[in-house]
């Protein structure tokens, strides 16, 4: 996550660490599953050198030939990312159970009803896929590509939301668990989420000091009830 805001490159996509993996489980379900978090783990980490472009050529002249070669190239890469992401999703959910939706047991006024996974594992790689997936849309919406869709980001990032309940029981990693995918949902999420996000971060600072609130950008008044064009 600190290359993805950073604007650093991740070392993880560097390829003498492609094919550093620990010894699979004997177990054929956690061997799947190994696998299939390997290879998320992997579009995770095309993502920093994504973002650090879309954001170089906001300021670009889309007039000029080079800009034009570079936002062509990024929406190539983009698409390569997405194709494999989604390939992933097929996959997974072919020898993994969906989420379930329950009444949420803190009975939430904006999240009555919720996810429930049948692990944290699993909870873990599916929160990794719906931030990717928020990603790779903004990304896109950002290059005007056809691809990207609005309505997608807002599902995945509901769909982030309903996660954080069950993954905030599981312990005293379960803050560690859902990070990641509720940094990347506040940056695209109504003001009525980010506030709800806010006082789920108050209740992680306990065990966990990078998330307090304070770490995350102010809420302006500005922005109504849309989204923030790409995470800073």
């Amino acid at each position: 996550m600190e290359a993805l805001f950073s604007g650093k490159a991740c070392f993880l996509d560097l390829e003498e660490w492609k094919y550093i993996a620990l010894q699979r489980p004997a177990d054929s379900f956690f061997a799947q599953l190994y696998e299939k978090t390997d290879e998320l783990a992997r579009c995770i980490a095309k993502l920093p050198w994504l973002v650090k472009e879309a954001y170089a050529l906001r300021t670009a002249n889309n007039l000029e030939a080079s800009t034009m070669v570079r936002i062509s190239a990024l929406i190539h890469h983009t698409l390569e990312v997405y194709g494999r992401l989604q390939h992933w999703y097929e996959e997974f959910v072919a020898f993994t159970p969906l989420p379930e939706e329950v009444p949420s047991s803190t009975q939430d006024q904006l999240y009555p009803v919720v996810y429930s996974y049948c692990n944290s594992s699993i909870a873990t790689a599916f929160c990794g896929y719906y931030a990717t997936n928020i990603i790779l849309h903004r990304i896109l919406i950002e290059c005007h590509h056809p691809a990207g869709n609005t309505r997608e980001v807002s599902l995945t990032v509901e769909k982030v939301c309903k996660s954080v309940e069950f993954l905030a029981a599981t312990g005293t990693l379960g803050p560690y668990r859902v990070g990641f995918a509720m940094r990347i949902a506040y940056e695209f999420a109504t003001v009525g989420t980010k506030l709800w996000i806010r006082k789920w971060l108050v209740q992680f600072e306990k065990f966990y000091k990078a998330c307090n609130p304070n770490n995350y950008p102010p809420i302006e008044a500005a922005d109504g009830e849309t989204s923030t064009p790409m995470p800073a």
